[in-house]
């Protein structure tokens, strides 16, 4: 899927890993999370064995506000950690994918 920069004139004044929805999900959850420095960002989706099982993004990106969705469609039902990491914030969030 494609990285969607939001319509925002305004530059974040801290990286933030919003809650994903809809969570529960099926078979796809958006990520809302915003960028405060350029920089390089890791977004892994981990499952509960800690296994890294899909990348959201991985690859540098320009500060503002994103939101992406994840396609869970290939991937078994149970709870997924959505693992943020950019200039040295680091943030989890678990969602839930119900089939």
């Amino acid at each position: 899927g494609t990285i969607e920069l939001l319509d925002s004139p305004v530059i974040p004044d801290v990286y933030r890993l919003s809650s994903a929805y809809p969570n529960p999900f099926n078979p796809s959850t958006n990520v809302e999370f915003s960028i405060l420095e350029d920089g390089y960002l890791n977004l892994n989706v981990i499952n509960i064995n800690g296994r890294t099982v899909d990348t959201i993004h991985d690859g540098f990106i320009e500060s503002g506000y994103y939101v992406r969705s994840w396609d869970a469609t290939e991937y078994p039902s149970g709870i997924y950690i959505i693992q943020m990491s950019i200039n040295g914030f680091n943030k989890t969030q678990k969602v839930i994918l119900v089939k």
